[in-house]
C-alpha cells in the first residue's frame, strides 16, 4: 500500500467522523430551534392573555369611573384562571357597595390580591380605587 493511500484513508476517516458531529449538531440546533418555537408561542399567547386582562380590567374601570349615584352599577373585575369565581355577593350597585359588611369587602380584597388595611372604611376605599369608582362613595 502506498503511504499516501493511508493519509488520503485517515484524512477521510476524519472527515466521516467529523462529518458525523456536524449532524449530531444539526439535529442538536433543529431541536433547539423547534424548543425555542415553543417557548415563543407559549410566551406569545401568556402576553396575549395579560393584554387581553389588561383591557378588560381597563375597560370595567373607565365604566367604573361613571359610579356616582347610589343606583350607578358596579362592574366587577373578572379575573381568568384564578382557581375561583368571583365572589358572588350581590352588590350590583355603588348603594350596595357602600353598604358591603367586613367579610364581603375582605373577600374582595383577597379576589384581587389586595392588601388589606386596618378598617371597613380603608378598604372600601382601596378596593373603590382598584375597580376606578371615584371615592367618595
Amino acid at each position: 500500500m502506498d503511504p499516501s493511500e493511508g493519509i488520503v484513508k485517515n484524512d477521510v476517516n476524519s472527515l466521516k467522523s467529523e462529518m458525523a458531529s456536524v449532524k449530531k449538531d444539526i439535529e442538536s440546533l433543529k431541536n433547539d430551534v423547534a424548543s425555542l418555537k415553543n417557548d415563543i408561542s407559549l410566551i406569545s399567547q401568556e402576553m396575549k392573555l395579560r393584554f387581553d386582562l389588561a383591557e378588560h380590567v381597563s375597560l370595567m374601570r373607565v365604566k367604573n369611573a361613571s359610579c356616582i349615584r347610589e343606583d350607578s352599577i358596579v362592574c366587577w373585575v373578572k379575573i381568568p384562571n384564578r382557581g375561583r369565581d368571583l365572589p358572588n355577593h350581590n352588590v350590583n350597585n355603588l348603594d350596595d357597595f357602600g353598604e358591603m359588611n367586613k367579610s364581603v369587602v375582605l373577600d374582595f380584597l383577597d379576589y384581587y390580591n389586595l392588601e388589606p388595611l386596618g378598617n371597613n372604611k380603608d378598604n372600601k376605599i382601596k378596593l373603590a380605587q382598584y375597580l376606578g369608582i371615584p371615592v367618595p362613595f
